[in-house]
């Protein structure tokens, strides 16, 4: 357990670093390509609910 632990804090802090290294342009796109799978996984479950429950949703949109 505390093994565990510390190799994750040593993870952590290396890619703080890391993270200083390349600086924070490379941090922004990371977030922007987390952003963007969010929004293609959010798009893809709306998409399934609605063909599943249709009458549902258009309630909702409404």
């Amino acid at each position: 357990m505390t093994a565990e632990l510390e190799s994750g804090h040593a993870k952590a802090s290396h890619s703080i670093s890391l993270r200083a290294k390349n600086g924070i342009s490379n941090t922004r796109r990371r977030w922007r390509e987390r952003k963007e799978m969010l929004w293609k996984i959010a798009g893809l479950v709306r998409s399934s609910y609605r063909n599943l429950r249709p009458k549902q949703c258009k309630k909702q949109e409404r």
